[in-house]
C-alpha cells in the first residue's frame, strides 16, 4: 500500500477485510455459548458490563402510575403537616393573647379591690340628669331596721324625701 496516502474509501476497506483469512468457530462453540446463557452470567465473570435479562430491564406499565401516586401522597401529607403546624401556631398565639388579657383583667380587679378597701362601700342605684341615687352600704348595715316594721313617721319622711327628689328631676321613675 502507498504509505503517503492516509485516506481510504469504503470500497478499499471492504476489499482489504475480505482478503483476510476467515476464522472458524470450534465444534463446541455453540454448546458453550448456550450453556453460559442458560446458567446466566455472574457479574464477577464480566469485566465492566452487568447484563440483566430483558424482562428485568423494563418496568411494568403500572409502575409509572404507582410512582405518581406515591409522589402525590407525599405532597399531600407534606401539605397537611404544614397546615397542622399553622393551626398549632395560631392556637398558641391565641392562648398567649388570652393569657395576656387574663393578666390584665386580674390586675384591674386587684386595683378595684384595693380601691374599694380604701373607700366606703356604696351602691349606685340609678338617677336622673340632675339626681343620682347612691346607697351607703356601711350606713345601711348600721341601721338594720326591717322596712316592714318601720314606724309610720319614718315612712312618711322617706316618702316626702322621694317626692322632693322627683320634683327636682324630670319625674321619671328610677330603678
Amino acid at each position: 500500500m502507498n504509505e503517503q496516502r492516509e485516506e481510504m474509501n469504503d470500497t478499499e476497506l471492504a476489499q482489504l477485510l475480505s482478503s483476510l483469512p476467515r476464522e472458524k468457530a470450534g465444534a463446541d462453540f455453540t454448546a458453550r455459548v448456550m450453556a453460559r446463557v442458560g446458567a446466566g452470567s455472574r457479574p464477577e465473570q464480566t469485566a465492566s458490563v452487568l447484563s440483566f435479562p430483558a424482562e428485568r430491564r423494563r418496568l411494568p406499565s403500572w409502575s409509572g402510575w404507582l410512582m405518581a401516586a406515591a409522589a402525590l401522597l407525599a405532597v399531600g401529607l407534606g401539605f397537611r403537616e404544614w397546615q397542622h403546624r399553622q393551626e398549632v401556631d395560631e392556637t398558641l398565639r391565641r392562648i398567649a393573647e388570652l393569657r395576656g388579657q387574663y393578666q390584665e383583667l386580674a390586675s384591674e380587679l386587684d386595683d378595684l379591690r384595693r380601691e374599694s378597701a380604701r373607700s366606703r362601700p356604696v351602691l349606685y342605684v340609678g338617677g336622673t340628669d340632675k339626681v343620682d341615687f347612691v346607697v351607703d352600704l356601711e350606713r345601711l348595715s348600721e341601721n338594720k331596721k326591717d322596712p316592714a316594721k318601720a314606724d309610720a313617721e319614718t315612712r312618711k319622711k322617706a316618702q316626702e324625701e322621694l317626692a322632693r327628689l322627683y320634683a327636682e328631676g324630670p319625674g321619671r321613675p328610677v330603678y
